[in-house]
Order: structure tokens, then sequence, then C-alpha cells
């Protein structure tokens, strides 16, 4: 599967997640949901690497997605995307932003921003999903 392809076929996975994620209240199987997010829209799924930290996460995503594309070029077909980012700074931005408008929530940026953890992130959301629906 070419990486056009790849993109596509999670970005559908990655939505049929998020309806999951929004009728979600186990704090652990939403956690657990957010990773597959997350990992759909890295392009990772089927990579066995994994860490809790977002900025490690996404600098590997990046390089595994390099990887795949062989040639840096195919990934400028893509837009602006979490897939096809340029840097794990904007990657990280775009992934809460996706998460922010697919769950339907407020979020404080600020607050996003400073989330560490892939574990933390999930925590905020809860919060703002839990407040959204009150």
């Amino acid at each position: 599967m070419d990486i056009k392809s790849h993109v596509k076929r999670n970005e559908a996975l990655a939505r049929e997640e998020l309806d999951q994620l929004r009728t979600q209240a186990d704090p652990e199987r939403f956690y657990l949901r957010l990773q597959r997010y997350i990992r759909l829209r890295y392009l990772l799924e089927d990579d066995p690497y994994w860490n809790d930290d977002i900025a490690a996460l996404t600098r590997y995503s990046i390089r595994k997605t390099l990887d795949q594309a062989g040639d840096p070029a195919k990934l400028s077909d893509l837009g602006v995307n979490c897939a096809g980012s340029s840097s794990a700074t904007t990657k990280h931005l775009l992934l809460i932003i996706s998460l922010r408008k697919g769950l339907g929530i407020d979020l404080d940026p600020d607050e996003a921003a400073c989330a560490e953890t892939v574990r933390e992130l999930a925590a905020l959301l809860g919060a703002a999903l839990l407040k959204a629906h009150r």
C-alpha cells in the first residue's frame, strides 16, 4: 500500500476510534483507545514501538513515515495532517487539534500543549468530554 492510501485508510479508522472515545467512560479504556487513535494517525498501527512520551513518539513517527515514503517529496502530496507534517511540534499540535475537533470539545491550548505523555493527554480529554456532557 502506498503512503497516500495508507493515510486515507488510517484517517477513516481514526474517525471510528473517535466515535468510541466519545462514549468511553472508563479512564483506562479511554487511554487505550487514545493510543489506538494516535497509532492510526501517526501510521504506527502495526509497529510494536510505543512511548507514552508524546514528543518521542512524534519524532519516531516522522522518521518512520519518511522511511516508508522513500521519497520525502511524496509526503507533500498528503497535505497538512498528522501523517505528513514536517516537524514534531507541528505534528503534535495537529494531533491535539484533530482530537479537539473530532471529539467536539473545548480544550485549553496551553494545558494540551503541556501534556507530555499520552496518559496526561487522555486525562485532559476525558475531563473535557465530561464537562461537555454536563
